[in-house]
C-alpha cells in the first residue's frame, strides 16, 4: 500500500522500530514525497528515515503529525499519549545504546532531531496531577508556596517521579481509519510505569586542557543546587567572616600564579564579570581585558548580577547589599537565604525560607509574593520555586499573582531567557519545560549539573567532568571544555572558575577559553 514502510524496519533498537511502525500506520496511504510537501521543513529522504526507524522523529514534529492526521478529538488525545510513550522509549533506548561521541561532520554524528550520538531528543514527561489526591499549594493556581491549603499529598503513584514534569498517562485509542484499527485497541486508560533510568552514556576521556576544542556531539550532565543561575559558588569551606563594609583595601586584581600584582583604578574596571576572592572577603570587578581586576567592595559577600543590578549576599549573616556603581559604595537592602534575578526584578527567599519576596527598588522595601519554598529560580522565562515539603516545582504568574504547579521534584532547575530546564532526581535526563502545564520534553541524557542563563544551557558530563553546550536541537550538544568549580554567564560569554579555584577563565561561542584572573571563590556576570 502506498505510504506503508517497505521492507524491514532499520532502527537501532526495538523501541525505535516500534515508533517507526506507529508513524507508518499514522501516515498510511501517504508517500514520503506527500509528507515532505504536507509538513515542510524536511525532505522526503528524512521522512523515509523517520518511517524506517533510522532516525527518531522529533517530538514536536510527531505531535504535529498526530494532530493533523487524527481528526476525532477523543481519539487524537489517545494517539498523542501513545505517541508520547513510544517516543520516550525510543529516546531512552538511543541514550542507552550510544557509543563514544564523534565530531560533527563524521559519519557517526547525529543529525538534528536524532539522539543516536547525544542526549535524548524531546519526549513529553508530564501529566496532570491526580485529581483524586488532596490538593496542596503546588497543585492549583492561586496558592503560593506554602499557601493556606492543606499540605500537598505525595505524587500520584501512577506518575513517574523521574521527570521534573511528572509521567505521561497512556491511553491507547482506536485509529481514525480501518487500516489503523488493526494497530490500536479500543480506548482504555492505563498508567505508564515508572520510567526506567537511562544508562549512563560512555564518553571518551579527553585530555584536560583549558582551550576550547572542536565541538563534538554527546550526552551532557547537570549542576548542583545553586541559589541562582547568575551566580555560583565553588564547593568547599565557607568564606572567612567578612570584615565591615568600607574597609576595602586599595585597588588590586585577582593575583595570578607567578604574576606580579598590578593595580588598576577601580573606576576603570568596566568589565561584565565580578568575582569573590578566594578568602571570601573581597569583591572584585574585571577590567574588561587581560587579567586585571579592581576591588569594589569588602565584606559584602558573594556576587549576583543581572539586569536588575549588581548585588551581594553575605551567606553568614544573610545581609543583601546593592552596589551603587562606585567602588566600595554599597547599600544594605535586606536579608535573605537565597537570591535570584529575573529580568529587571530581584527576588529573595526570606532567611527562614517562609516567604518569597520581590525587591521594590528601595532599601528595606520588599513585597511578599509567595509563602514557604525550598529554593527559588528566576530568569527571562519567569520565577519558579520548589515546595518545601515535597519539592514539586511551581511557577509564578505575575499578572494573576498566583502560583501553579509546573513539575515534579528535580535535582536542580535553571531558567534561561525563554525556557525552564530541569535535571531529574536520578540525574540521568535533562528536561525542558513545554511552557504549559506540567509537560516536559527530554533534551539530554545523564548530567552531574546544569547551568542556564542568557547564553543558553550548559551541562557537566558525569564521567569526564567536561562541559557541554546545548545547541537547541534535542539530543544535540557540543563539548566546549572543562566544567570547573563554578560558572556564570552573560549574553556574550561564559565565565568559569577552574576546578582547583586557582584561576578564572572566559569563553565565547566564537572563541577559545582565555584566562582572565587568578584565585576566586564565586563569579557572576551581567551584560
Amino acid at each position: 500500500m502506498a505510504g506503508r514502510q517497505q521492507g524491514e524496519l532499520r532502527g537501532r533498537s526495538e523501541q525505535a522500530n516500534a515508533l517507526a511502525r506507529f508513524l507508518c500506520d499514522l501516515t498510511d496511504g501517504q508517500t514520503v514525497r506527500d509528507l515532505a510537501q504536507r509538513y515542510g521543513e524536511v525532505g522526503k529522504t528524512t521522512w523515509g528515515e523517520y518511517r524506517s526507524g533510522v532516525r527518531v522523529i522529533p517530538w514536536r514534529r510527531l505531535q504535529t503529525v498526530v494532530e493533523r492526521e487524527v481528526r476525532d478529538p477523543a481519539v487524537r488525545q489517545g494517539m498523542l499519549n501513545e505517541a508520547r510513550r513510544l517516543h520516550q522509549a525510543a529516546q531512552r533506548a538511543a541514550i542507552a545504546g550510544t557509543s563514544a561521541p564523534a565530531a560533527p561532520g563524521t559519519a557517526s554524528s547525529a543529525a538534528p532531531g536524532q539522539a543516536a550520538s547525544g542526549p535524548a531528543a524531546p519526549g513529553p514527561a508530564g501529566s496532570a496531577p491526580d485529581e483524586s489526591a488532596p490538593d496542596g499549594p503546588a497543585a492549583r493556581a492561586g496558592h503560593g508556596p506554602g499557601g493556606s491549603a492543606t499540605p500537598p499529598a505525595p505524587d500520584n503513584p501512577l506518575t513517574s517521579p523521574d521527570s521534573p514534569g511528572g509521567g505521561a498517562n497512556l491511553a491507547i485509542a482506536t485509529a481514525s481509519s480501518p487500516a489503523r484499527r488493526t494497530r490500536f485497541a479500543v480506548a482504555v486508560t492505563v498508567a505508564l510505569a515508572v520510567l526506567a533510568s537511562a544508562a549512563v552514556l560512555a564518553l571518551r576521556h579527553s585530555a584536560d586542557h583549558d582551550a576550547a576544542r572542536r565541538p563534538r556531539v554527546a550526552t551532557p550532565v547537570a549542576p548542583d543546587d545553586i541559589p541562582s543561575p547568575s551566580a555560583t559558588r565553588t564547593t568547599g569551606q565557607p568564606p572567612a567572616s567578612p570584615s565591615a563594609p568600607g574597609t576595602a583595601p586599595g585597588p588590586s586584581r585577582i593575583p595570578g600564579r607567578g604574576a606580579l600584582p598590578r593595580t588598576l583604578p577601580a573606576a576603570e574596571a568596566t568589565g561584565p564579570a565580578y568575582a569573590l576572592s578566594s578568602d571570601g572577603r573581597t569583591l572584585l570587578r574585571w577590567s574588561g581585558s587581560g587579567d586585571t581586576w579592581a576591588t569594589i567592595g569588602a565584606g559584602v559577600g558573594a556576587p549576583y548580577a543581572g539586569e536588575a543590578g549588581v548585588f551581594a549576599l553575605d551567606e553568614k549573616t544573610g545581609r543583601v547589599s546593592r552596589y551603587n556603581g562606585t567602588p566600595n559604595s554599597w547599600t544594605v537592602i535586606g536579608t535573605a537565604s537565597e537570591l535570584a534575578i529575573g529580568g529587571s526584578s530581584l527576588y529573595a527567599l526570606a532567611p527562614k525560607r517562609d516567604k518569597v519576596l520581590r525587591w521594590n527598588g528601595r532599601a528595606g522595601s520588599w513585597t511578599t509574593i509567595g509563602g514557604p519554598a525550598g529554593h527559588i529560580y528566576a530568569g527571562g522565562a519567569g520565577l519558579f520555586a520548589t515546595e518545601p515539603a515535597y519539592g514539586r516545582l511551581i511557577g509564578y504568574d505575575s499578572a494573576k499573582k498566583t502560583w501553579t504547579r509546573v513539575g515534579n521534584p528535580g535535582a536542580h532547575f535553571v531558567v534561561g531567557p525563554r525556557h525552564l530546564y530541569g535535571l531529574n532526581p536520578a540525574r540521568d535526563l535533562v528536561w525542558q519545560w513545554s511552557g504549559s502545564g506540567d509537560k516536559w520534553d527530554v533534551i539530554g541524557g545523564p548530567a552531574r549539573a546544569i547551568y542556564g542563563g542568557e547564553l543558553g544551557l550548559f551541562a557537566v558530563n558525569p564521567q569526564t567532568g567536561r562541559l557541554w553546550h546545548y545547541t537547541g536541537e534535542p539530543g544535540i550538544w557540543a563539548e566546549i571544555g572543562d566544567s570547573g568549580a563554578a560558572l556564570a554567564m552573560d549574553s556574550r560569554a561564559l565565565y568559569r572558575i577552574a576546578a582547583d579555584g586557582a584561576s578564572v577563565w572566559r569563553w565565547s561561542p566564537n572563541g577559545d577559553w582565555s584566562r582572565i584572573g587568578g584565585p576566586a571563590a564565586a563569579v557572576a556576570a551581567v551584560g
